[in-house]
């Protein structure tokens, strides 16, 4: 069987992650219990959840199992895709220590990294996270340096982004200069390329950058930046609904909307939609990086499923909640996946 070749683009950055019982409010100082450092940015995040959810690291037992045949695909994942599936990451790091240290940890946890970019002359980002033990909620300040630098290499093909091979999905975020992103989507949808977009961090889009749109992967709070004033962006199956057929109008394929606590509400341009529940008793430790690991298990299954010839996005859904359920249980946003 041909490799799957995975793009994922963004942001790689350090995390630094500082936890205490409470955020403090403005003007207001807290001691922290710990700091840590850990590899991090969206792009990255997203890149090692793939590829550990490629080759069998994601497991779901039949116990846990809820909705139909969930486990007995997590586990296909590493009989069908271990050793075929290649994710390479597209971004940019500094030349300092920092860049050269998040790029050993990634080729360390599988991830080509020949193709991120590393600038010369800029700092690589930095994410400042505080975390609250008392509930898990995490809140964030991103400095992304060198990211900002980014550009693609080849307008014209999209193969640039994976050492010239025609690449199987490519995921985007908006953690690089947004007009590079555009032309990726755009070149993708030439080349008859499937695209996931995660607008985030979330910034008002141009209608026509959504026909480009495969998969649009996105949190309560990235959909009320990105709908217009009349959308109803209250709670329920009713709002997700109309928030979701926007966007189906514009052209996206399937919309997701994440819901935290509540699980995730899907859309289809085939008429399809509901509502996924999110795992029950779960211990929230941290909440860093959840949103990527949904996405990173969610864009698996959907590529396992195309070798099918077939798309049940209730599946890959349920999947994204189950990954991301297990990374709340562990801190920094890697240290699960």
């Amino acid at each position: 069987m041909s490799r799957t070749n995975l793009v994922v683009l963004g942001g790689i950055n350090i995390d630094l992650v500082m936890t205490t019982a409470r955020a403090p409010a403005a003007g207001e100082s807290k001691m922290g219990t710990s700091l840590g450092k850990y590899v991090g940015g969206k792009a990255a995040n997203v890149a090692m959840a793939a590829y550990r959810a490629s080759h069998g690291v994601f497991e779901v037992s039949e116990e846990d199992s809820t909705a139909g045949d969930t486990a007995s695909t997590a586990r296909a994942w590493s009989q069908d895709l271990v050793d075929g599936v290649s994710v390479y990451l597209n971004g940019a790091v500094g030349q300092d220590s920092h860049g050269i240290w998040l790029l050993e940890q990634l080729a360390l946890g599988g991830v080509d990294v020949s193709q991120v970019q590393r600038i010369a002359g800029e700092e690589t980002a930095t994410a400042m996270v505080i975390v609250e033990t008392t509930t898990g909620e995490s809140r964030g300040v991103a400095f992304y340096g060198a990211g900002d630098k980014w550009k693609m290499p080849d307008g014209t093909s999209i193969s640039c982004m994976a050492t010239g091979s025609k690449p199987d999905l490519v995921i985007c975020q908006m953690s690089v200069p947004r007009n590079e992103v555009f032309q990726v989507l755009a070149a993708a949808t030439r080349e008859g390329v499937d695209t996931i977009l995660n607008p985030s961090p979330a910034l008002e889009l141009p209608d026509c950058v959504y026909a480009n749109v495969t998969h649009l992967v996105m949190n309560q709070s990235e959909a009320a930046l990105l709908c217009p004033r009349g959308v109803q962006l209250a709670h329920g199956s009713a709002a997700h609904a109309e928030v979701a057929d926007w966007f189906l109008q514009l052209g996206v394929k399937n919309v997701i909307v994440t819901l935290a606590a509540e699980g995730a509400y899907y859309a289809t341009n085939a008429g399809l939609r509901g509502l996924v529940e999110a795992e029950k008793d779960v211990k929230v430790v941290d909440a860093t990086g959840a949103g990527d690991t949904f996405l990173g298990a969610y864009a698996v299954e959907y590529i396992r499923q195309k070798r099918e010839g077939k798309w049940v996005v209730e599946k890959a859904v349920h999947l994204g909640c189950k990954a991301a359920a297990r990374k709340l249980t562990h801190s920094g946003a890697q240290e699960y996946m």
